[in-house]
């Protein structure tokens, strides 16, 4: 078969995709699709709403890495079944879009070769995206801002009080490896703590998967650029800045396309250098807009969460990095469109409900005014909004989320709904005495939590008190991982 993109060949090659999300996987899907390119797609979520897109060509059952991993297996339990794929289908490139395949395939970089084609970075800006601890070290060395940090290895050795001293507060607390297999969701968030006890509560959480950086918390939004860098060079380019962003950090739901910012792009371009990276990312800033001081966050080595804001202003990375892989050369982009607004509806409605719950006299929550949310809600009502998941071409995935959300706004309100006799004094005090008599009649009681942390025990202890010592009373969680913190 001719390389994507060579003459005579009016379509973009045979490639696969893996990974899973309804972000950058999905454009990623999008865009190759867009280009005649055959998608084939693999290591995706079972029930994956971007399976939808009408631009995949044929899905793969394989064993993915994080399941493997989670099982105790490793490389041997994945890799045979993608390489026969890879020999038998010969596919022009392979193309990783998420933390769970980039670190998986990097794990057999001397073996890549039985896939044939792999667009991955290169190894050396592979050890330094992933590990915080060395972009913050490769930007100093660079004379790039960061903010000060230190790394905590065991919680013993801290003195909370003297960290909190030392660094301010809220200290930021994240861990040291941007992703590791095994990591369950609320072990790898970012958190910010504002005391001595929430320090060190956090800190015990964190430090069972590894090393974690306690950072000074710096002012400012979150401003990304997006890059394709061919061998430290920069070939494409794109900056973008947060609108909305989770009130304690994490990613953005809303963002919008600005120019280029010179003292951004030079860092970028000079850390590509360092690096001599080759393939996608986005380095990630924190940008003061009264003191337009700027600080490096991270880099993320891999395809980024806002790339649909990306494709919808026309910077198309994804074919840009085939075009790399496949042919050397990348043909040169027309300017991407500046000011083009996208909203991710999954990740926005939460964001909007705890920004209106929020304290707005606190500064170090990234909360948004009434004013500026009519002037938004405007732009989405006459469709001058973009939407991660929507294209007119390529409909099935955004309806698919709609019905998710719908799903998650109905159990709420229903959830609600069926609070609401607790909120009134006389019906409470009506269904409690009522519980308590039922409980009182029973022989035995057992409250049921998740974690059998807090809730559940709490229940059973105040049961304990106010029934009579004839009734048995237990509790107990649906997710039985022992040793568990609950913070």
């Amino acid at each position: 078969m001719a390389r994507p993109g060579s003459q005579g060949d009016p379509t973009g090659g045979r490639i696969l995709v893996l990974g899973s999300d309804a972000r950058s996987f999905l454009g990623v899907v999008r865009s190759l699709g867009r280009r005649g390119a055959e998608v084939h797609v693999a290591w995706h979520r079972p029930g994956e709403r971007a399976l939808r897109s009408r631009y995949v060509t044929r899905v793969h059952e394989l064993p993915r890495p994080e399941d493997c991993m989670a099982g105790g297996g490793g490389a041997a339990a994945w890799f045979p079944s993608l390489a026969e794929l890879c020999a038998r289908e010969r596919f022009d490139l392979v193309l990783p879009t998420n933390d769970p395949a980039t670190v998986a395939l990097h794990g057999v970089r001397d073996r890549l070769d039985a896939l044939g084609t792999v667009a991955l970075i290169n190894q050396r800006a592979f050890a330094v995206t992933y590990d915080k601890r060395a972009t913050s070290e490769l930007a100093r060395e660079l004379d790039l801002p960061v903010p000060e940090e230190v790394v905590v290895t065991d919680a013993a050795d801290v003195d909370a009080e003297e960290l909190l001293e030392r660094l301010g507060s809220p200290v930021v607390l994240k861990p040291r490896d941007s992703f590791a297999f095994g990591r369950r969701k609320w072990e790898h968030q970012v958190r910010k703590v504002r005391d001595a006890r929430e320090l060190r509560t956090s800190l015990e959480a964190l430090l069972g998967t590894g090393p974690v950086l306690a950072q000074r918390n710096v002012p400012g939004v979150g401003v990304g650029v997006e890059v394709l860098a061919d061998r430290g060079r920069l070939l494409l380019a794109l900056q973008h800045r947060r609108l909305h962003e989770p009130l304690e950090g994490g990613g953005s739901s809303y963002r919008v396309t600005e120019e280029l910012d010179p003292a951004l792009i030079g860092a970028t371009r000079a850390l590509c250098a360092a690096m001599d990276y080759h393939g996608v990312g986005m380095f990630e800033f924190k940008r003061d807009v009264a003191s337009c001081d700027w600080w490096l966050i991270e880099i993320n080595g891999r395809f980024w969460g806002s790339l649909p804001l990306a494709l919808a202003a026309g910077a198309d990375f994804p074919w840009a990095l085939v075009e790399l892989h496949t042919r050397g050369s990348v043909n040169e982009p027309p300017p991407y469109r500046r000011g083009v607004t996208c909203r991710n509806i999954a990740m926005d409605w939460p964001w909007l409900w705890r920004n209106l719950r929020a304290d707005r006299r606190d500064p170090e929550l990234a909360t948004v005014g009434l004013g500026t949310l009519c002037g938004e809600l405007l732009r989405a009502v006459t469709f001058r909004d973009h939407y991660d998941s929507f294209a007119r071409d390529d409909r099935g995935p955004f309806w698919a989320e709609l019905r998710a959300v719908s799903h998650d706004l109905g159990r709420i309100l229903m959830d609600k709904g069926a609070r609401l006799p607790y909120r009134l004094p006389f019906l409470r005090e009506l269904l409690i005495s009522r519980l308590r008599r039922r409980a009182a009649d029973s022989a035995r009681l057992l409250f049921v939590c998740k974690g059998n942390i807090c809730r559940s025990p709490f229940a059973e202890h105040y049961a304990r008190r106010v029934l009579p010592p004839h009734v048995q009373i237990l509790s107990n969680g649906t997710w039985p991982h022992p040793n568990r913190s609950g913070g």
